[in-house]
């Protein structure tokens, strides 16, 4: 019988991070991976038997995600993700920077972290955030700083690492 304690300490944060490449929303995401672990839970209670853990709930959430892309009707899936099998040391220290990463965004006050998730991950100019939120440019470029300042202050690597997503 699996551990589930065990696996959802070290895979949660690694499938969740997985399926916001599908998604693109941490909390679409953390829904997805809770459902594929609740599923696989409820297989073994009744006698079913998974036998390469890792590579299933990866490919579990994929499958999630894309079941969650289609009936939101939003097919405008990006196939170039690969599938996530991490062989080597350097593929897990990248996954874990980013995952430091979304921990540290997700920190960030929640108007804050709307602010910069609309500039620099959906690309939006300055401008475009204040008309859409109803506020001033300048209250944009406060925000925008305030979250470069907690982000430094949380570790230099994430901050550096961002620049290169």
């Amino acid at each position: 019988m699996t551990d589930y304690k065990m696996l959802f300490d070290t895979l949660y944060d690694r499938l969740c991070l997985y399926a916001t490449h599908y998604v693109s929303s941490i909390d679409i995401a953390e829904d997805v991976v809770m459902e594929v672990m609740t599923k696989a839970y409820e297989l073994e209670q009744q006698g079913g038997q998974i036998t390469n853990t890792e590579s299933y709930f990866f490919q579990a959430v994929k499958n999630n995600c894309l079941n969650y892309l289609h009936k939101k009707n939003t097919v405008q899936i990006n196939h170039d993700i690969p599938d996530m099998v991490y062989d080597n040391e350097a593929d897990r220290e990248e996954l874990a920077r980013e995952s430091r990463l979304w921990t540290a965004v997700e920190s960030l006050p929640q108007k804050c972290r709307l602010v910069f998730l609309m500039s620099k991950r959906d690309g939006m100019k300055y401008q475009e955030i204040a008309e859409e939120l109803g506020l001033s440019v300048k209250t944009v470029e406060a925000q925008i700083g305030k979250a470069y300042k907690v982000l430094r202050g949380k570790a230099t690597e994430i901050y550096v690492f961002f620049f290169f997503l």
